[in-house]
């Protein structure tokens, strides 16, 4: 059985980012000046979007289509390849695994395999977010999946 990691693993407060960060130090992230992605690195702009259900939960990837249902901002995937950003990373925080994808061909392959299909609504405090449940088996051709441990204070690939 694959071991499972909870946020009790790490110290209160640390942020999928934060855990980006630790787990990636050999592409040097910083945080990015610029609110449309998370990161600059050594390989380019990152977004980092956190999942908090863990990955034996749910076969799928919840990928946000509109940020705001009601200004149809895009969201997710979209807003990354609108935004230039060279790395949209889904990050399943209890598995501690990161998912790479290219924002130009995932949201190509997205467009044509969820046109049609129902969105679901996230509602948060003051707008709705619009979405798609979509299954991690149906695009891993496209990503690239890391699976991290903390070893002592260190998190190593496994």
């Amino acid at each position: 059985q694959r071991e499972r990691f909870s946020m009790e693993v790490v110290e209160a407060g640390k942020s999928g980012e934060d855990l980006f960060a630790l787990c990636y130090p050999e592409i040097n992230p910083s945080p990015a000046d610029d609110l449309s992605y998370d990161f600059n690195s050594d390989i380019g702009k990152i977004e980092v979007k956190t999942d908090t259900y863990s990955m034996l939960k749910t076969p799928n990837f919840f990928l946000e289509r509109y940020g705001c249902s009601e200004k149809r901002q895009p969201g997710g995937p979209w807003r990354s390849l609108k935004d230039g950003v060279d790395y949209f990373v889904y990050f399943f925080v209890d598995d501690l695994t990161f998912f790479w994808f290219k924002p130009k061909a995932f949201c190509k392959f997205l467009d044509k395999h969820t046109a049609g299909l129902k969105m679901k609504e996230i509602k948060n405090k003051s707008w709705i977010t619009l979405g798609h449940a979509f299954p991690r088996e149906k695009c891993a051709h496209l990503y690239r999946a890391d699976t991290f441990k903390l070893k002592g204070k260190k998190y190593i690939k496994i």
